[in-house]
């Protein structure tokens, strides 16, 4: 009787720290400013594209627009000359991304040396590395399983001594 009460208590526990993390539908966006464009990528934790409306906000004050991703989650906006933007993107049911591209400190002008097409080639270049980076942060380690898996024969050691400790009295 009292094994089949411990087991109820652990499977509980299990269940209720299972419940925890479900980030299985967070929103993310990625974004890069190029010239006077803005490419980017909503998705979800795990991979998947997110068809969203995009939000974009000028810091230095002017009109918002509003551009919706394709099918891949991706959109690119042009936009004018502002130091940085704000881009907020909004699934429904809580599920909301933020980001801030561009700066806010000045930009000096090209010297000789530079093309004006050097700052779009860098963008492209970053993008895909930025994304697979935020990807690989997503994703479940084996590290992270066993971590779980520990937590729940602790709590379940825990519950059989306290239990046992019960008995002795």
């Amino acid at each position: 009787m009292r094994s089949a009460r411990l087991a109820a208590l652990a499977l509980a526990v299990a269940w209720a720290l299972a419940a925890l993390p479900a980030e299985a539908h967070r929103l993310k966006l990625h974004a890069a400013l190029v010239g006077e464009r803005i490419e980017g990528r909503a998705y979800f934790v795990g991979g998947g594209p997110a068809i969203v409306d995009v939000l974009i906000q000028p810091s230095a004050g002017g009109d918002a627009m509003t551009v919706t991703t394709d099918g891949d989650g991706h959109f690119t906006a042009t936009v004018g000359p502002a130091p940085s933007f704000r881009l907020v993107a909004n699934a429904g049911d809580g599920h909301a991304a933020e980001t801030v591209i561009g700066s806010a400190l000045p930009v000096p002008a090209p010297t000789v040396l530079e093309t004006p097409d050097l700052e779009a080639i860098v963008a492209r270049q970053l993008e895909p590395l930025r994304a697979e980076l935020a990807a690989a942060e997503e994703r479940v380690r084996f590290r992270d399983i066993i971590g779980g898996l520990g937590y729940i024969v602790g709590l379940a050691g825990l519950a059989a001594w306290i239990s046992s400790r019960r008995t002795a009295r």
